[in-house]
């Protein structure tokens, strides 16, 4: 169970949460202008424009995707947004959540990945690094039960489709993930993308390291700013 910085308002009249509580009880995991509380490769991360900057270039290519890591805390029940953007015409990058190092020295990373990309297809999927893969496709309401049959429900892919649409080459975009018990959900841009339900034995992950992803290949840009993260009683039980 991951302790609190601050209690969670609630209405109980309401059931629900107030938008004073959020934005009182979030932390900021970024200063705006230094790596303090992030481990990674110094080679391909930095602070620029006073925002996280993952960065491979053709004198110094990324020839193994690398993670820069929140190495403060760990977080399991939580609401995450932060705003991102890419600086060309093609890139690939990710928010690994409740996640595990694979390799602590070569800065790797495993677990589940909120993707982005410039294309068109993985914006807002849910993926499992060194895992089972995509987990959820975009506009995919996703069940999977202990034993891991996956039930689909394309219960919001209207919503999914207009978040492929408001997303904005060189702008800063909104990403946010929800993880409440089983439960996992994304947003761009204000749109929902992915649920999923996750009750796979040997597979689900309540609590985990938060980190940020840049993918091997062509030279690419990616830049992050305004990361809070607020975290919700764990009410939930294996």
């Amino acid at each position: 169970m991951i302790t609190l910085h601050k209690p969670l308002l609630l209405l109980a009249f309401t059931g629900v949460i107030s938008t004073a509580a959020l934005q009182a009880d979030s932390i900021s995991l970024f200063d705006g202008k230094s790596l303090d509380g992030w481990t990674g490769d110094t080679s391909f991360w930095k602070v620029e424009d006073g925002a996280i900057t993952g960065e491979s270039t053709a004198a110094n290519p990324c020839k193994k995707t690398t993670y820069l890591t929140y190495n403060k805390l760990e977080f399991g029940n939580f609401e995450l947004s932060f705003s991102f953007r890419f600086m060309g015409d093609s890139g690939n990058s990710g928010i690994q959540y409740r996640s595990q190092w694979k390799d602590k020295a070569a800065f790797q990373i495993k677990g589940y990945q909120a993707d982005m990309e410039t294309g068109k297809n993985y914006s807002g999927i849910l993926y499992e690094q060194d895992g089972r893969g995509i987990v959820a496709k975009r506009g995919e309401h996703v069940t999977l039960d202990e034993k891991g049959k996956k039930t689909i429900k394309k219960t919001f892919a209207k919503s999914a489709q207009l978040a492929q649409q408001s997303l904005k080459l060189k702008q800063w975009n909104t990403y946010k993930i929800v993880a409440d018990g089983h439960t996992l959900t994304h947003e761009i841009n204000g749109h929902k993308t992915i649920q999923v339900d996750d009750h796979q034995k040997g597979k689900f992950s309540l609590n985990g390291l938060l980190a940020i992803q840049l993918h091997q290949g062509p030279a690419m840009k990616v830049q992050f700013k305004d990361i809070l993260m607020l975290e919700m009683e764990d009410n939930q039980t294996e």
